[in-house]
């Protein structure tokens, strides 16, 4: 199974085979160590996923086109599978993707290796979908983001593709572009008070006699 699924990929023009890993990877829960939940499949909305792979605002029909080549090849090859979720009201929902079984998780090793190249980019996608959806429920400023996610989202926005409604959720605590942080004002230090100057007089001084005769 892993040799077929290996070959599949193998056999994608050079030029789409890392859109390919990338589709592979989004469709991977990434694991939590700390927690003890191992990596698994997920269901990805197709627009989300093609936002990954392409760019939540490319308007290329190149990269729409390889977008639809690859996932009906990887299809083809029963490598993923394609289909909706129906909504509460029983309606079809949106068009989602998912692999086709944990087993490639646990089984593909080139599957494996490209995770393990993506965990971090994949584990702060996770958390930050988490916290918007968690924003959406509560509109309460507390859940938008901070810290470090806020910070890796920075990075993360020059680097990779990001869904749009990830984008959005990101702009609502960055700092526009270009835009510095002022500085902070330079530290007062408190004045020390003055030090008594020590009389010097010399015990011979006229100063020193007068003292004297005046005591007399």
């Amino acid at each position: 199974m892993t040799a077929w699924c290996s070959n599949a990929v193998g056999r994608l023009p050079s030029g789409q085979r890392a859109t390919a890993r990338r589709i592979l990877t989004s469709l991977v829960r990434p694991a939590d160590d700390v927690r003890g939940i191992p990596a698994a499949r997920q269901q990805v909305p197709l627009a989300r996923l093609r936002s990954l792979a392409t760019g939540a605002r490319s308007a290329d029909p190149v990269l729409d086109g390889a977008f639809d080549e690859i996932m009906a090849a990887l299809s083809r090859d029963r490598i993923i599978i394609t289909g909706t979720v129906p909504r509460p009201d029983g309606e079809p929902g949106e068009p989602i993707a998912e692999l086709i079984h944990d087993a490639l998780i646990r089984d593909w090793g080139d599957l494996r290796e490209w995770i393990t190249r993506d965990h971090r980019f994949q584990a702060w996608l996770h958390r930050v979908t988490e916290q918007r959806d968690r924003h959406t429920r509560t509109g309460l400023s507390a859940d938008l983001l901070d810290g470090t996610d806020l910070a890796e989202g920075l990075d993360w926005a020059g680097q990779r593709s990001l869904p749009t409604e990830i984008i959005d959720f990101h702009r609502q605590r960055a700092p526009p572009a270009g835009h510095r942080p002022p500085r902070p004002p330079p530290r007062q230090h408190p004045r020390q008070p003055a030090r008594p100057r020590p009389d010097r007089r010399r015990p011979g001084s006229v100063a020193a006699r007068g003292s004297r005769r005046g005591r007399a």
